[in-house]
């Protein structure tokens, strides 16, 4: 008898793995494809070819299903790729080829990469993924970002920090920059060298950017429109954006849902407008904070600007900062205004360097675009991060950068 009943039950249980495996894919192809918005019970039903009821059994909600994705498909190859990236450059050089390679997942992601990052900033404002983040590379990333107060094990977990920083921020400007040539050569090499040959870490300006802190002051001309404006930067940066709905954001304005918008026909649009203007008043805050710093020598004022930015108490700034980031591959729009937006702050630099390849600059950019979002990551991820001596890197890198533009300089002068 009980062989009996063990063979019958056999059937059933092979097709609850399969569909389990097939629920699973399923969720990681939507998070990649059509972003955290989109996974749903019923949509990952549809995809995987089952009955709704049958993937509600098993997840109560998304969030649910999101931490499984994350646990059994995400996080393992996530880690297989950060851990050599983490480790490289303890105790040993790291040459610019080795450095590309070790990149490289991240420079051109496959599906789960993206998948997992999506997860990760999500993670933010939602406590069931954030709990499922902790629990399975929360650890892990305790070990590497957090070691003993000691000033060589602090310089050890900065370069960690920067290194796992630099490979997030890529995949997150990975598909931003999507088919643009880019040449990142210049820029991993001296990456490269300054993580091999890092100085020792300084006292730095105690001076905060507290120009990051105004609250947001559009200047539409219209009350109601510029309550709006700041409700959505409020809304967005507490909860995300699928959670920021219309309803909260009219509430927390102040006004109707007609008078708002009269100007902005979707909440796509509110969202655009008010994430540029915040956003753009922050470049200012930090273009002013850098300038005050500038007599303080090459990748001073860029290490005070990145620790002001990861700040545990700027978790808003940089939630609204990553969403952006994040909405861009599933919204054409933000993407196209987001492209348009860098490509302008390319031709911006390619005056200063009249002697660079565009593909050099644009490599540029993304080089140090990815470092600024990716430290942002990772500030969410382990609040602690924000006091790492990344000094210890950013001075030698830039030092280098500004030699470089330097001699480049003379050479067109002679010229």
């Amino acid at each position: 008898m009980p062989s009996t009943l063990s063979t019958r039950r056999a059937p059933r249980q092979q097709r609850s793995i399969r569909n389990d495996e097939r629920i699973l894919d399923s969720a990681v192809a939507i998070l990649d494809e059509e972003g955290w918005g989109e996974l749903a019970i019923s949509r990952v039903a549809r995809r995987a070819g089952l009955n709704p009821s049958t993937v509600g059994a098993r997840y109560l909600n998304r969030q649910e299903l999101a931490a499984a994705a994350w646990q059994h498909r995400l996080a393992g190859p996530l880690m297989q790729s950060l851990r050599p990236l983490a480790e490289a450059c303890d105790g040993r050089p790291v040459s610019g080829p080795a450095l590309f390679h070790l990149l490289d997942p991240f420079m051109y992601p496959d599906a789960t990469t993206r998948a997992a990052i999506e997860i990760l900033v999500v993670a933010a404002y939602e406590p069931v993924i954030a709990q499922a983040v902790h629990d399975t590379i929360g650890p892990q990333l305790t070990e590497w970002l957090v070691h003993a107060r000691s000033t060589a094990s602090r310089a050890k977990a900065a370069r960690h920090a920067l290194l796992i920083a630099t490979g997030l921020g890529f995949v997150l400007e990975s598909r931003r920059w999507a088919g643009l040539d880019a040449d990142f050569s210049a820029e991993l090499h001296g990456l490269a060298d300054a993580l091999s040959h890092p100085t020792a870490p300084v006292r730095l300006p105690s001076a905060r950017a507290e120009g990051l802190d105004a609250p947001l002051e559009p200047g539409t001309g219209n009350e109601a429109w510029d309550a709006a404006l700041r409700a959505t930067v409020a809304c967005v940066g507490e909860r995300g954006y699928e959670s920021a709905t219309i309803e909260a954001i009219t509430a927390a304005s102040g006004y109707s849902r007609t008078v708002i918008f009269a100007r902005y026909p979707t909440k796509l649009d509110l969202f655009m407008d008010a994430t540029d203007r915040m956003l753009a008043d922050s470049v200012r805050a930090g273009m002013a904070y850098q300038e005050l710093l500038a007599g303080h020598g090459p990748g001073i004022a860029d290490t005070c600007y990145l620790r002001e930015l990861m700040r545990p108490e700027r978790t808003s700034l940089r939630t609204l900062t990553l969403e952006q980031v994040r909405l861009a591959p599933h919204h054409e729009r933000l993407r196209s205004a987001i492209r348009d937006a860098l490509l302008d702050a390319q031709r911006m630099l390619a005056q200063l360097q009249p002697n660079a390849s565009p593909p050099a600059i644009r490599g540029r950019m993304i080089t140090e675009t990815a470092v600024t979002t990716g430290t942002g990551l990772v500030a969410q991820l382990q609040p602690d991060a924000w006091s790492l001596p990344f000094d210890t890197v950013l001075v030698p890198w830039f030092t280098q950068k500004s030699a470089t533009h330097e001699s480049a300089a003379h050479e067109s002068a002679a010229h």
